[in-house]
């Protein structure tokens, strides 16, 4: 900051000839030890949006640089599952770095300064940073559906799995999905669905009367508007299964 320096006398206590005089010091040399870095944002995001941490550049005495010069020192990294991601510094703030992340886990922000005496970075919650990537909306183009019947039995109840993906390729998107049932001259059936250990969908097919079905399944980013064409439009034959005492009406 600026300081006003004055020179007196021992004995009469006067200002000496050019007394006051104003002084300005500048922080010293950034070192990494001495920074602090605190991550702006949740902890919590979905797939491609960005992570950012912002680093204050300080020096031994715990002044801040404003010299772009340190600033471009600055380096950073997202460390997730099997990838690593540059963090780079924004355009308009250079001491604020950024990555976008694409691939769903949990990753580990890491900050440092190029060339200084100590180059790790410590951050307010004295300990290192944590963003968990969630899957996006689920898009239909890259759903896969396993298990797709062409043939059913009467009766049995039949699963078929549905795995939805975001546009980077997570599994695990959120989405809406509808799987139907459609006999000759019935109304459509919702096939009931459930969520397994692996957040794959599973829709469980039972028909009961022989013949033939369309099934039908849409993944919906809005329910309440109109559908759009099916996902999966399937003519489905149903054989005649086992007589069974319990389910046959006289």
């Amino acid at each position: 900051g600026a300081y006003s320096v004055a020179v007196t006398g021992a004995a009469n206590n006067l200002a000496c000839r050019g007394s006051p005089f104003s002084v300005r010091v500048e922080a010293g040399a950034v070192e990494g030890g001495r920074c602090l870095v605190q991550m702006q944002g949740g902890d919590s995001v979905r797939a491609g949006s960005q992570a950012n941490l912002l680093v204050h550049l300080l020096d031994k005495f715990g002044n801040r640089s404003a010299r772009p010069a340190d600033a471009a020192l600055l380096q950073g990294r997202a460390v997730g599952p099997d990838c690593e991601v540059k963090m780079v510094p924004a355009k308009d703030n250079p001491e604020l770095l950024s990555a976008v992340l694409t691939r769903a886990g949990m990753y580990t922000l890491q900050a440092s300064v190029s060339g200084s005496v100590s180059s790790g970075v410590r951050s307010a919650e004295d300990g290192e940073f944590k963003v968990e990537v969630t899957p996006g909306p689920a898009v239909p183009q890259a759903t896969l559906l396993h298990k797709v019947p062409d043939r059913l039995k009467s009766g049995a109840a039949h699963e078929m799995h549905i795995v939805l993906h975001d546009a980077h390729g997570n599994p695990g998107a959120t989405g809406t999905v509808v799987v139907e049932t459609e006999g000759e001259g019935e109304a459509p059936v919702a096939a009931p669905l459930c969520v397994d250990n692996h957040r794959h969908l599973k829709a469980t097919i039972q028909v009961w009367k022989a013949g033939f079905v369309m099934v039908r399944a849409w993944v919906l980013s809005d329910p309440s508007a109109p559908r759009p064409a099916p996902l999966l439009q399937s003519k489905v034959e149903v054989l005649e299964g086992e007589t069974s005492y319990l389910e046959s009406r006289v």
